[in-house]
């Protein structure tokens, strides 16, 4: 009798302990699986494959188990993968209509043999890993509409640019070729009868229109520079930067010196997109940089033009700025938006106290392919 009291409490140990075994199995595979589905770097396809290798472990006969996982009118399926009759199916997805299954199945029926070869908790460990698919699949889902959305957005944004500096083009033109050029010729009648008039009176009002009118001239190409620079399309990139750091000089007081190689003939479009973004990271430097000077640098190396342009101002901390929305951030978020679209990126290196190190990589397009 005192044998057998003994032993019942060994029995029933025995027990616990291989379902304490069973539950560490489940918590294991769950905790992998998890691991798994965090990967958000992985393609999907990729991560539902490795999903499908971790599941056999939370079984009570992993030797014996094999899976299927559907979606998408695509399977991932386990080496030796078979339907038989002992097999358990999980709908991923709520609703009515689920966005896929996954099938548990053993190859062959486990001993010792009883009603169903599954555990009850194998069926909830189950259904919370679909619970989780589900909602990976949910969030890549999510995630591939936002970055087409996104493109979206970025060509409409490189169109319009486009479109606006076509635009800036042909104001600059016609305010040089027409509106110019008509003020200089008021300007050079208003000289020939200036010797005709009758008395100093009307003498001195020509002399004020002519005055007048050569503001008008000066202001006029002035806007005629600040709208699209002429230089900038007929002797290019580098001669343009020139200008820009001799205007930002003369108009704010910031020295700016310019470091620049020989850089190919590139397309219209990419001339005007690096050099509005170097004028907007310039006019940065003048508004928010505290600096004492900045240089600029432009080099072309193999397919890339990089242009950097760096300060000895009071210097930020990048992503602060940008998610914040601070200003001048949405100036640096529209560079980086439009440098994305064709494939380049905008480098941001700050301290603050320190200035401001940034950097236009932009893939070179020649001359007649943009």
């Amino acid at each position: 009798m005192v044998n057998q009291r003994i032993r019942q409490p060994s029995g029933r140990q025995s027990k616990r302990t291989t379902d304490l075994a069973e539950r560490a199995k489940e918590l294991g595979c769950l905790i992998s699986v998890s691991r798994v589905l965090a990967d958000r770097h992985s393609p999907i396809a990729s991560v539902l494959e490795r999903v499908v290798d971790e599941i056999p472990s939370g079984w009570r006969y992993p030797e014996l188990a094999s899976v299927r996982l559907t979606w998408n009118d695509q399977q991932w399926t386990a080496p030796g993968f078979c339907v038989t009759p002992w097999m358990m199916v999980q709908a991923i997805g709520a609703g009515p209509e689920p966005i896929g299954s996954i099938e548990v199945a053993y190859t062959e029926r486990p001993l010792p043999e009883s009603s169903s070869p599954f555990l009850p908790e194998e069926s909830r460990l189950l259904k919370a890993i679909a619970e989780r698919v589900a909602d990976v699949i949910e969030l890549n889902k999510a995630e591939d509409a936002l970055g087409a959305y996104r493109d979206q957005l970025r060509s409409l944004a490189s169109q319009l640019a486009t479109t606006e500096e076509r635009q800036r083009r042909d104001i600059a033109t016609y305010l040089h070729d027409r509106i110019g050029q008509e003020l200089a010729l008021v300007k050079l009648r208003l000289e020939s009868v200036r010797g005709c008039a009758r008395d100093d009176e009307q003498n001195r009002v020509i002399d004020q229109v002519c005055e007048l009118a050569a503001e008008v001239i000066r202001k006029t190409r002035t806007l005629t520079f600040e709208i699209s620079p002429p230089i900038l399309h007929e002797l290019g990139l580098g001669p343009a930067i020139d200008w820009l750091a001799d205007t930002i000089r003369s108009q704010h007081g910031l020295p700016v010196e310019v470091i620049a190689e020989p850089v190919p003939e590139l397309g219209d479009d990419l001339t005007a997109l690096v050099f509005r973004s170097t004028n907007e990271l310039l006019i940065n430097v003048v508004r928010h940089a505290g600096a004492r000077s900045a240089v600029v640098r432009v080099r072309a190396s193999g397919s890339w033009l990089r242009i950097e342009v760096q300060d000895d101002g009071c210097g930020f901390l990048p992503g602060r700025v940008v998610e914040a929305g601070a200003s001048g951030a949405f100036g640096l978020f529209s560079i980086r938006e439009r440098l994305a679209h064709i494939g380049g990126r905008l480098e941001l290196v700050s301290t603050p106290g320190e200035g401001t190190h940034a950097t236009i990589v932009a893939p070179v397009a020649r001359k007649g392919t943009s």
